[in-house]
């Protein structure tokens, strides 16, 4: 079963901005993405009129060559990540646009020691790949 993204984080980003102290203007959502942006060497502009950051944190990234630590920034229109750095910076910035993003929270990773808890696949236009979160209740989230 997959379920588009796009449409399923419109209501929960409605029920994040729902949470957030009025004072959290757009000129406040573009304080902080811009000071996201400045965090990725390398990186492309991050702030645009009416982007705001629904959540962040970091994830693992099941890799070819094993797994490994992504930071994950979600916002209300695109999933970027990147590479964590010595000096709270970030590297090999990936910018994924929502509408082209499909999860599908069933498929399984089969690591070398078999299958890996708490997984969801990430499918875009451009790639694939899974990510392992920390427990069945952030998965659900």
């Amino acid at each position: 079963y997959q379920r588009r993204v796009h449409g399923d984080l419109c209501s929960e980003y409605e029920s994040a901005a729902a949470g957030l102290p009025a004072q959290m203007t757009s000129e406040a959502h573009a304080v902080r993405i811009a000071e996201i942006e400045k965090r990725f060497v390398g990186g492309e502009k991050l702030v645009a009129p009416g982007r705001a950051l629904v959540k962040e944190g970091i994830v693992t990234k099941m890799c070819r060559k094993g797994p490994e630590k992504r930071q994950f920034y979600l916002f209300n229109d695109v999933l970027v990540y990147g590479t964590p750095q010595v000096g709270n910076v970030f590297t090999s910035q990936h910018v994924l646009k929502l509408s082209d993003v499909h999860i599908d929270p069933n498929a399984k990773f089969e690591g070398a020691a078999g299958s890996v808890l708490y997984t969801i696949q990430v499918n875009h236009t451009q790639k694939s790949f899974f990510v392992q979160l920390m427990s069945q209740m952030e998965k659900q989230q």
